[in-house]
């Protein structure tokens, strides 16, 4: 007869390497892209033939992909998931998956891109987790501040800010991006926060 404490490893033991199992296999948080997409200057939408993907220079197979339709819940949107490697050191990196700070390429192929594939745009992963709207073609912009998406607030940026200000972009990207203070209106109580954002970067 077994003794209690070894009949209780025995019935524990499957709970929790199945545990464990289930906590190794959580996937790492991705970034998403999503947005409206525009081919030569026309919408596209669900019923459309195209394809969006994700390149980076580093991995040699796509990060990521979005065939416009395929979910339901996205309606005319696109709505693109890049895979990032889920060994956070990056001291090694998968074939099909990206490493934070690297530069993710977005293109667009099918029958209703003429002449494609078609690069649409590009941008730096500053995080993981990240959930960025951006239509496209655009530029994707980074956290408050950020206008090049280069995952700091820095002299670069500088001018795009000011021009916000002065109404010169009015953009909703370009507001969301200027709003420091996440007021819902980009304006000069904001500047106190980006100037600071910019001396802490320096």
């Amino acid at each position: 007869m077994l003794r209690p404490f070894r009949l209780l490893v025995y019935c524990a033991f499957p709970l929790i390497c199945s545990f464990s199992f289930t906590i190794a296999s959580i996937p790492e948080p991705s970034v998403l892209l999503y947005g409206t997409l525009s081919i030569g200057g026309e919408p596209v939408g669900a019923g459309d033939d195209v394809r969006l993907y994700a390149m980076v220079p580093e991995a040699p197979d796509e990060v990521g992909s979005y065939l416009m339709g395929s979910n339901v819940n996205a309606g005319n949107l696109y709505a693109l998931q890049v895979r990032l490697e889920s060994l956070a050191d990056g001291t090694q990196q998968s074939n099909n998956r990206a490493l934070v700070g690297q530069t993710v390429q977005v293109f667009a192929e099918g029958n209703d891109v003429p002449g494609g594939p078609l690069l649409l745009t590009n941008f730096k992963i500053c995080e993981r987790g990240q959930v960025v709207n951006v239509d496209l073609p655009g530029t994707v912009a980074g956290s408050l501040g950020d206008f090049d998406g280069d995952c700091d607030v820095d002299f670069d940026d500088l001018n795009p800010f000011v021009d916000v200000l002065l109404g010169n972009n009015t953009t909703p990207s370009a507001q969301v991006t200027a709003d420091m203070n996440a007021s819902g209106q980009a304006n000069g109580a904001d500047i106190e926060l980006f100037v600071q954002a910019l001396l802490n970067n320096g």
